[in-house]
């Protein structure tokens, strides 16, 4: 969502005016987030040719021509100020190898956005974060004034596990927290193709031990929680969770779950991608451009992948004596048919389900903290963790 062409255009419509493409080379660049903090980036050091870097020729071979814009620099600026998404995951660190091997002079639209858009995408007024490690994986605490210290939710973000983390996360947690009432945990979770499959669900099943054993909760306080991949985490770590034997959260909330990567599901189709504003233009490009049905193949090797595993595609996971479940998603997106089917598949099970479809939505449109929508939704889950957590303090 952060990246390819014309995304945001689409999402917000004639609100939104691309202005300009920048050659992204890297440069040094300085930012101001909401906070009023500045940062410089340095300019990194390249390596474009992967038979130069072991690393590069790795992941290169291992991606076997795929391509995805994504990886490169995307942010929205108004009047000097940046909100820069997931800049720290496309640069910093080792992810910044990333932009070496994945189409490194593409051109990528900025935006400039009015005084009343940039607000969809503050951080709430009032949020605090803290930077920890559970278990040797970074992880922001993000708590409001509403928040009630023993009523959990850990969030996984999305990002088809490729990109994403805490930080561009933030507006969205920090107003999920309030409105429901949580402390919620955000957890940076490894990503490919640095790190393949099961590297994730690892890493979901790690940091869920931890808030038990390290931070002291119990699991009737902890509710699991995530968009698209952290959807699919949700249910995955979930699964993994019951085949290990371990006390299961108290819940679980997914929004718009990629649960079915191999793309299966019946709503993978043109028509639904000219209605899904968000996923819509990118699984075209996957489609038409080259030939891949899906994204399961950015984070699972070939050798790897099975359709039906449960840990991959979790539609196909066993539910029964699992905790109560509750699904949202959008009328209007690709991964429709991925949550229907998951609800099958709960039902079958004889779980306890809440299930939402908005009408004329599209992909994770939470990302858009105050809409009307989103609010609502949050409300919703706000409502179904006081039905089914220990503590209840949703007002």
């Amino acid at each position: 969502w952060l990246s390819d062409e014309g995304l945001f255009s689409n999402v917000f419509g004639t609100s939104m005016k691309e202005i300009k493409e920048v050659d992204l080379e890297p440069k040094q660049t300085t930012l101001t987030d909401f906070n009023g903090e500045t940062k410089t980036k340095p300019k990194p050091k390249k390596s474009n040719d992967p038979a130069n870097n072991p690393k590069l020729l790795e992941i290169s071979n291992n991606w076997q021509g795929y391509k995805l814009s994504p990886f490169k620099k995307a942010g929205i600026m108004s009047k000097g100020r940046v909100w820069s998404g997931d800049y720290d995951a496309v640069y910093d660190g080792e992810r910044k190898l990333l932009g070496d091997v994945l189409e490194p002079k593409v051109k990528d639209p900025w935006f400039y956005l009015d005084k009343d858009e940039l607000k969809q995408w503050e951080y709430l007024k009032g949020a605090k974060k803290e930077e920890i490690v559970l278990d040797g994986v970074k992880t922001w605490k993000v708590t409001t004034p509403n928040s009630d210290p023993n009523k959990v939710i850990l969030y996984y973000h999305g990002g088809a596990y490729i990109v994403g983390g805490p930080k561009g996360y933030y507006s969205l947690t920090s107003n999920l927290a309030d409105i429901t009432g949580t402390t919620v945990y955000v957890a940076d979770y490894r990503l490919a193709p640095e790190h393949y499959f099961p590297a994730q669900l690892e890493d979901g099943v790690k940091v869920y031990d931890a808030l038990i054993n390290q931070e002291g909760y119990s699991s009737d306080q902890i509710a699991l929680a995530g968009d698209s991949a952290g959807g699919n985490l949700s249910l995955t770590t979930l699964l993994k969770l019951k085949e290990l034997g371990k006390e299961l959260p108290a819940a679980v909330l997914c929004i718009s779950p990629w649960a079915d990567p191999p793309a299966t599901g019946d709503t993978y189709t043109e028509e639904m991608a000219d209605k899904d504003v968000l996923l819509g233009p990118i699984m075209k490009k996957q489609w038409n451009k080259y030939g891949h049905p899906g994204f399961a193949g950015y984070y699972v090797k070939n050798e790897d992948m099975d359709a039906t595993n449960p840990y991959i595609a979790p539609i196909h996971g066993d539910y029964s004596g699992c905790p109560p479940v509750m699904i949202q998603v959008g009328s209007h997106e690709c991964l429709l048919a991925d949550a229907r089917s998951v609800k099958k598949a709960l039902d079958q099970a004889g779980c306890v389900v809440g299930y939402k479809e908005w009408e004329g939505m599209w992909h994770v449109f939470h990302i858009e903290a105050k809409l009307p929508e989103t609010i609502e939704s949050f409300k919703m889950f706000g409502e179904f963790l006081n039905q089914h957590m220990k503590t209840k303090s949703f007002s």
